[in-house]
This record gives C-alpha cells, sequence and structure tokens, in this order.
C-alpha cells in the first residue's frame, strides 16, 4: 500500500508540475525509486532503479541504469542525457551505498550532497552493498517488484530506528566518527539485510554543506 501510494503521490506532483511557464509531460521524466553510489575511476558511479509499466494490465518492471562523473551533479547529468530524460529525484526512498565508498568515509560527502538539494526527500534509508551498489539495485529482493521499494518498507517495519540519510548527517554533524549501517548481501535467492557495516563519517569538513 504505502509503496502504491508513494507511486502516485510520484505521477500526481508530475501531473501539475510547471517549470519554466511550461507544463512538465509526464513520459518526459524518470520517476527514480532508488538511486546506487559506488566508487568509481577519479569521481563516482551512479545508479538509478525507475519505475517502468508497459500499462496498467501489465507487470510492474524495474529498470536499472548508470553513468559515472566527476561528482554526484556530473552523474546525475550523464545518467539524463544516457535516457533522454530529466531524473524526478522526490520519489526516491532509497540510497545503496558500495562498501568500499562507505568505508573510506565517501558516503558522508555524497549524503552530504544529496541533503542538500531540494530535489530530493531528506528521508530515504541507507543501506550497503556488500559489493557494488550498481549490482545490488540490479538483483531481487522477496516479492518485491521494486529492490528500492521492498528494502524502504522491510527498513520501516524493522524494529530498529531505520537509517536515514537526515540521521547520518545529524550523527556526524555531532561530532560522531562512525555510524552502522545494515549490509545488504547478495545471495543465489536474491538480496537480504544481514547485519551491519561501519561506515566513516567525516562531519566536520562539511559543516557548512548540510541544508538549514
Amino acid at each position: 500500500m504505502r509503496a502504491k501510494m508513494t507511486l502516485f503521490c510520484a505521477a500526481l506532483l508530475l501531473l501539475i508540475c510547471v517549470g519554466s511557464g511550461e507544463r512538465r509531460e509526464m513520459n518526459d521524466m524518470a520517476i527514480v525509486l532508488g538511486l546506487g553510489v559506488d566508487a568509481a575511476n577519479d569521481g563516482l558511479l551512479l545508479s538509478v532503479e525507475l519505475a517502468h509499466q508497459q500499462g496498467v494490465d501489465q507487470p510492474a518492471e524495474a529498470l536499472v541504469f548508470s553513468a559515472a562523473g566527476q561528482d554526484l551533479e556530473q552523474a546525475g547529468e550523464h545518467l539524463a542525457e544516457l535516457l533522454d530524460r530529466e531524473l524526478f529525484w522526490g520519489s526516491a526512498e532509497l540510497i545503496v551505498c558500495g562498501r568500499e565508498l562507505a568505508e573510506s568515509g565517501g558516503l558522508y560527502h555524497v549524503a552530504a550532497q544529496i541533503y542538500d538539494d531540494t530535489r530530493f526527500d531528506p528521508k530515504p534509508y541507507i543501506v550497503v552493498a556488500d559489493g557494488t551498489a550498481q549490482q545490488a539495485l540490479g538483483d531481487s529482493f522477496g516479492e518485491a517488484d521494486y529492490v528500492s521499494q521492498g528494502l524502504a518498507q522491510a527498513l520501516a517495519d524493522s524494529e530498529r530506528q531505520p537509517p536515514t540519510l537526515t540521521l547520518l548527517l545529524e550523527r556526524g554533524l555531532n561530532g560522531q566518527r562512525n555510524m552502522p549501517l545494515p549490509l545488504l548481501e547478495q545471495t543465489p535467492q536474491g538480496l537480504r539485510l544481514n547485519g551491519s557495516v561501519f561506515c566513516q563519517l567525516r562531519g566536520d569538513e562539511l559543516r557548512t554543506a548540510c541544508r538549514q
């Protein structure tokens, strides 16, 4: 129900959204359900899981695309060029981080960029892939049509405090040097949440970067 409501709200926003004096057509935008970030040569590899359905009576199908860039903004621009469509980030419920990026402290910098960008919801959940985020988004999670929505729902239903983007930044700004994040393991049966891994936080250098 939560997943369907999210897609409905995203579609409604797209239908009424007006930019630069022009009404934006829904078909001109790609709805991002989740994003993944991995370390890449001299930058980042950004992956997105997009909502896709051929018709009302057709099954939902996840589409995953990736593009590299020197930073998150450039990688996003390269993705938009690849898809020839503007990306709608407001419906993203999940951020998947590759383990290499999380353990090196790079995730905190990416999180601050996302939080400071008003196109994003500031409260997506964050998990770390035991491998790459790109591979994780292209896998499966239980019976969920979309990996991002299935994982977000599992985290929301968890008895523990769900790890959100906002919480990660608050911990860093309060001087905490690391934070445990759920570990996403790939198995022959699909993805599963299995334990946690410590993400290195570097809050001091980014104190002025966060949205006020």
